[in-house]
């Protein structure tokens, strides 16, 4: 019992302070190139590997965390899970880190999932921005209802 109290507090005290190790904001994001679409990417990283994908770019708050449980004396690691494109998988592969495409159903990487269900009229996005937009529809909404709050 001793034992497991301790690993749970090692792998929180771990996770904590890989998020206030890493900064509130990574360094400017670098564009995906042409042809280069983001996917899910995850890895099993320890705290120095995650600033490395913080250093890409990415915010520290969109990449999901989760502490993993390692054997006693193991190095603490977390499981990270994060929006990437390929190059930027494939410079944290060149510096050591190893991120993976995420599979989901079928075996499909996430976007692939993502492109079937559109394909098959799936809609995900709404646009905010131009006709129809959700912007529109937000207006539309508070002028049917003039008594609601203003934000």
């Amino acid at each position: 019992m001793h034992r497991a109290v301790l690993s749970v507090f090692t792998i929180s005290a771990l996770t904590a302070g890989l998020l206030a190790a890493t900064g509130t904001a990574g360094a400017a994001p670098r564009a995906p190139g042409a042809g280069d679409r983001l996917d899910v990417y995850v890895g099993e990283l320890s705290a120095g590997q995650v600033s490395e994908v913080v250093d890409l770019g990415i915010d520290r708050h969109e990449l999901k965390l989760t502490p993993v449980a390692g054997e006693d004396g193991a190095k603490a690691q977390v499981r990270v899970e994060a929006i990437m494109s390929k190059a930027q998988a494939n410079q944290l592969r060149r510096e050591g880190v190893e991120m993976e495409t995420k599979l989901v159903e079928g075996g499909q990487t996430v976007a692939q999932r993502a492109t079937t269900l559109a394909a098959e009229g799936f809609e995900v996005w709404s646009m905010y921005g131009g006709p129809g937009g959700l912007k529109e529809q937000y207006e539309q909404l508070a002028a049917k209802n003039p008594g609601s709050p203003s934000w």
